[in-house]
């Protein structure tokens, strides 16, 4: 069966992909409601997973077009969306929709609710033994730290500072930082506040929604300039900050109030 994800944040539909992947579901993708409206005509999915809040063609619009064409007005839909007010979940209800999720998600949720509509078996994990085994994978004696920045110095410098004393994933990819962080359950998450792509709170939050990272810690990587973006990033949630140029000792200290790893376990 096929589901078409359509949402203009590619990690939302890197995660919503990895995420019903044990269904055994074919999922392809479109980044805005025109590229959607196009693969609805051209090869309708068996389920649309819909934005609302998108550039130029909004996911409102493609509902509003599905409804007036017979062809794939009977397309089930599931709406993603940010905003929980009375009354856009009335309107939307109104225009016909399956169901809807509010971002930030979790994984059990979204399974749950596309198996529901395809009529299929929802599969059932223990989330701890499965946790569990991906920990075994790793040194047990050192800390699980993912390092996503644009800033190849930074990289360069926590890569440098960090050899051979944690499990270290750096990256300046939106879309990898998400994956691997999935997989291995970091204990600390660093996130470079000068992201261009998107910005490290939408990061932030996309993997708040993954149920695994609920104990993991995220750090603010800034300049000392960016007053503004280190007020936001305190206002999400964000459990600490670290001030460029930063030396080694001061990333120990701040890794070990985060994660409870001892300093000296790091020399």
């Amino acid at each position: 069966m096929k589901v078409l994800i359509v949402d203009d944040n590619a990690t939302i539909r890197v995660i919503v992909k990895r995420f019903l992947e044990p269904l055994g579901l074919n999922v392809i993708e479109a980044g805005d409601g025109q590229q959607a409206i196009l693969q609805l005509h051209e090869d309708p999915p068996d389920l649309l997973i819909l934005d609302i809040n998108m550039p130029q063609v909004d996911g409102l619009e493609v509902l509003e077009h599905m409804k007036s064409t017979p062809a794939i007005s009977k397309i089930p839909v599931i709406i993603l969306t940010a905003d929980s007010t009375e009354s856009l979940v009335l309107s939307l209800i109104r225009t016909g929709i399956t169901d809807y999720i509010v971002k930030p998600f979790q994984r059990q949720l979204l399974v749950k609710k596309v198996s529901r509509v395809l009529g299929l078996k929802c599969p059932v994990e223990n989330e701890e033994t499965q946790g569990e085994t991906e920990r075994e994978n790793l040194e047990e004696d050192k800390p699980c730290i993912l390092v996503l920045d644009e800033d190849k110095g930074s990289l360069r410098a926590i890569a440098g500072y960090l050899n051979g004393r944690a499990q270290l994933f750096t990256t300046a990819s939106s879309e990898e930082a998400v994956t691997w962080a999935a997989t291995n359950r970091p204990e600390i998450v660093f996130l470079g506040l000068g992201l261009s792509e998107e910005s490290a709170i939408d990061v932030f939050h996309t993997m708040l929604s993954q149920e695994k990272l609920s104990s993991t810690r995220f750090v603010a990587i800034a300049n000392r300039s960016m007053t503004e973006e280190i007020i936001a990033a305190k206002r999400a949630g964000f459990q600490g900050i670290v001030l460029k140029p930063f030396d080694q000792e001061t990333l120990f200290r701040l890794i070990e109030q985060q994660s409870g790893w001892l300093v000296n376990l790091l020399r």
